[in-house]
């Protein structure tokens, strides 16, 4: 049989077994060390939304993420809100405009 892994044995654990094995451990710096992720910090309030997604289409969307579901939704959200708007992103404009002038270019 293999041996159970570290996160596996604490994830069995009842809640005092848990409070002994973290006070046992608690100068363990293997146990409390997580890798870092940079964030954006934010300027201003912001909102909590939560939304009703299928397990199928979050996977994907998580997957399209690289794990960063909500950077990716809301830039996605805001391109599309802008788009709607009239209000299309300065990069979409000038793909546009490079577009037009290289269907120009092929017209010479």
């Amino acid at each position: 049989m293999a041996e159970r892994s570290e996160a596996q044995h604490v994830d069995e654990m009842g809640e005092q077994a848990l409070a002994e094995y973290f006070e046992a451990n608690k100068d363990n710096p293997e146990v409390w060390q997580q890798k870092g992720r940079r964030i954006r910090a934010r300027r201003g309030p912001s909102t909590v939304f939560q939304m009703r997604i299928a397990p199928d289409e979050l996977e994907e969307i998580t997957r399209a993420a690289n794990g960063n579901v909500s950077e990716f939704m809301r830039t996605a959200a805001l391109e599309k809100a802008r788009h709607m708007a009239g209000k299309a992103d300065v990069v979409e404009t000038v793909r546009r405009r490079a577009r037009e002038l290289a269907e120009a270019v092929e017209q010479l």
